[in-house]
């Protein structure tokens, strides 16, 4: 019994690496695999790492333990290192794009709540309107360390000099 790597493939998303191998027999039939890499927490790591460390540097050990760790579809000399690293350099940044429209598309979209009785709407409804409440909420809220931030903040009121009538029945 031989494998032998016949195609690679990526899929975008999520992030993968399809490898389609085809085992041959003594007999000589061949039949046709696939085997599925998930990479979307490798890449994750990459990217998050990758404001301190160059991404190429990750995306190379990435093919070196991808190679290790599938030898049996990767190893043996079936699939290039170049190549893997093309390959994967490829998914990288297009997985690295579309966190990045993702974070500006958050950040450009503030979260426009209708003026409507919450009372009488569904439970999914409700739910959805609450998620962009608390998103208006943590977008608007002022955290210690930012620059607007006061500690133990105190507004002295002026005194009232209208007198009012219900006030004066106690």
């Amino acid at each position: 019994m031989r494998l032998l790597t016949q195609r690679l493939a990526l899929q975008y998303r999520p992030p993968m690496l399809v490898i389609e191998y085809a085992v041959l027999s003594e007999c000589g039939s061949k039949k046709l695999y696939q085997h599925d890499i998930s990479l979307e927490v490798p890449l994750r790591c990459i990217y998050d790492m990758s404001e301190s460390l160059n991404a190429g540097a990750g995306i190379a050990s990435l093919a070196d333990k991808l190679r290790v760790e599938h030898a049996h579809v990767c190893g043996h000399g079936q699939i290039s290192t170049q190549q893997l690293v093309r390959m994967l350099k490829m998914l990288y940044n297009a997985f690295a794009e579309e966190i990045d429209s993702e974070k500006n598309r958050s950040r450009q979209l503030t979260p426009e709540l209708p003026c409507a009785d919450y009372n009488t709407v569904s439970e999914a409804q409700l739910v959805f309107v609450k998620k962009r409440m608390d998103t208006a909420f943590q977008r608007h809220e002022v955290r210690p360390g930012d620059d607007n931030y006061v500690y133990d903040k105190r507004i002295v009121y002026d005194s009232v000099q209208t007198p009012s009538d219900w006030d004066d029945e106690i």
